[in-house]
């Protein structure tokens, strides 16, 4: 699994589109990469865009178990805050999956 992208995992690919912003463009790159070769900043990006996070938040915990104030491009514990405010309605649903 580790080795597929957001696309992949999902399967659900997304148009090449005219990108209005950088924020835009870099979410539908970031869409096609492995999740294995996603960095701190990638993951913080994803995570405030809401994309992916089934397959990406776990990600994003292993890295804040190892440096809870793990960087991406803006500050110590950019991660971190961006895990924070992931709405309630996703944990929700990953809770009750595990039932």
């Amino acid at each position: 699994m580790d080795n597929k992208s957001i696309e992949e995992l999902e399967c659900d690919i997304w148009k090449d589109t005219e990108y209005p912003t950088e924020l835009i463009r870099r979410s539908y790159e970031l869409r096609k990469v492995p999740i294995t070769n996603l960095d701190i900043d990638d993951l913080r990006l994803l995570i405030g865009q809401q994309i992916g996070l089934k397959y990406i938040v776990p990600l994003a915990l292993r890295a804040l178990s190892k440096d809870i104030l793990a960087e991406g491009n803006y500050y110590p514990g950019d991660l971190l805050k961006s895990v924070l405010e992931i709405p309630k309605t996703f944990w929700v649903t990953q809770i009750h999956a595990l039932k």
